[in-house]
């Protein structure tokens, strides 16, 4: 005999998976188009960004795993480079678009995790010279932070 409460918790955890990648889709999308709207063009990153979530989502590893390795092995949850800055800013600046629980902008959660007592002057020096970038492109002061 089939446990019924065993299929309604498979049911439940498959209709998850599917809200969770519906989500993810609409973030890649978003993710695309804010990058082209705010450097002119889409890179590389727009087709790889949160990729590995994303196909992960399709295998029966657990949702928690997946979003825990996902932030350790993504390269805008850890950047190291130039490239790595602005790809987790544009994924900053489209999740208040695609993700009910952030409202703040690019800008704001860059301020809010990169101010110079809680990261390297490093990075914080790299984050506000992406920021200086995109503020000038839109053509607004670049000096915004000082």
């Amino acid at each position: 005999m089939i446990n019924k409460n065993l299929l309604h918790t498979r049911s439940l955890k498959l209709k998850e998976r599917l809200r969770r990648i519906k989500e993810l889709i609409r973030h890649k999308i978003a993710f695309a188009k804010i990058e082209k709207k705010l450097y002119g063009s889409n890179s590389i990153r727009s087709i790889t960004h949160d990729l590995d979530k994303l196909l992960f989502y399709f295998t029966p590893l657990p949702i928690r795993y997946i979003r825990d390795r996902h932030k350790v092995k993504a390269k805008h949850h850890n950047p190291k480079i130039y490239l790595d800055f602005k790809e987790q800013f544009v994924d900053w600046e489209c999740a208040r678009f695609t993700k009910s629980k952030s409202e703040l902008t690019g800008i704001q959660w860059c301020i809010k995790k990169y101010t110079l007592g809680n990261t390297s002057e490093i990075d914080f020096a790299i984050q506000r010279k992406v920021i200086a970038e995109l503020r000038t492109r839109l053509g607004e002061p670049a000096d915004w932070y000082k």
